[in-house]
């Protein structure tokens, strides 16, 4: 191999490459931590579709950072990261660092992951209920979830997940996989691309995929509406773009130079600056 990218390359390649197929015997509970209580149900006689299974008291149980997070910055910082841990597998304050990050993308990654979801389920054509399971259509038709026929809205549907999530655990995320997948949808919500979206999180938790595998392909998947992250971060999406892109090109010292942290930008090493594929280079 004749440059860092194509070092680089080959190594994703073979990291990414046979994704396993969805294990149907995993129904292990939520593997990271959210921060909110443990579902209470309400004391009421009778569930109706006013009145939901589950208290949904509050804006965002999910944790996640405010909408206004720089991704740009946190992709930049990631993949330049990562090509000097590559170059450098010994240098511990790059395997430090990079670790650092890491645990901090993957968290928010999870959570946003499986709150938007949760937000897309809603959706579900009634025409599909038969031949859904029991408790996703208990969910839908009381309100937990909710559906737009309902006019329950995004932040609803996306707290009731929350507590649906919490009781059913991983399981349930294989059941989203099947209603997208299987299922029929209109072309503006649901279908395959979601369907790889809860795949994603669902072979993760799972503990199929890695971490840096989980992080790579997040950056990488889009909704039927476009860009993947704009349910809840929408600051500056099309600089995102940019960064992803160039680490795609190898112009890795242009992502250095113009959009990395001030820490990574100090650190970034002369040899992978010397080996970027940027035309000034």
């Amino acid at each position: 191999m004749n440059s860092v990218h194509d070092h680089w390359t080959a190594f994703w390649e073979g990291w990414t490459s046979n994704a396993p197929a969805i294990n149907p015997a995993v129904t292990t509970q939520v593997t990271y931590t959210i921060q909110s209580a443990a579902p209470k149900e309400k004391a009421v006689p009778k569930v109706t579709k006013n009145n939901p299974k589950y208290l949904k008291p509050v804006e965002n149980p999910w944790g996640l950072m405010g909408h206004t997070l720089a991704l740009y910055k946190w992709a930049a910082d990631y993949y330049i990261l990562t090509v000097m841990t590559m170059q450098e597998p010994k240098n511990k304050a790059y395997n430090l660092m990079l670790e650092k990050r890491s645990e901090k993308i993957a968290d928010q990654f999870a959570r946003y992951t499986d709150m938007a979801i949760g937000g897309e389920i809603r959706h579900t054509p009634k025409s599909n209920y038969k031949t859904m399971n029991r408790p996703m259509i208990e969910a839908l038709e009381d309100g937990t979830i909710g559906h737009s026929q309902s006019g329950t809205g995004r932040h609803s549907a996306w707290n009731g997940w929350y507590w649906f999530r919490q009781r059913y655990g991983t399981v349930s995320l294989k059941w989203a996989v099947e209603v997208f997948k299987t299922m029929k949808w209109s072309s503006a919500y649901g279908g395959t691309k979601w369907g790889d979206i809860a795949n994603t999180l669902y072979l993760y938790e799972s503990g199929d995929v890695s971490k840096h595998v989980f992080i790579d392909t997040c950056w990488g998947l889009q909704h039927n509406g476009g860009v993947y992250f704009d349910k809840w971060w929408t600051y500056n999406l099309s600089t995102l773009k940019k960064v992803l892109d160039l680490n795609l090109k190898g112009h890795y010292c242009t992502i250095a130079d113009q959009y990395t942290s001030q820490m990574v930008k100090k650190m970034f090493a002369e040899k992978v600056k010397e080996s970027c594929l940027c035309s000034k280079h």
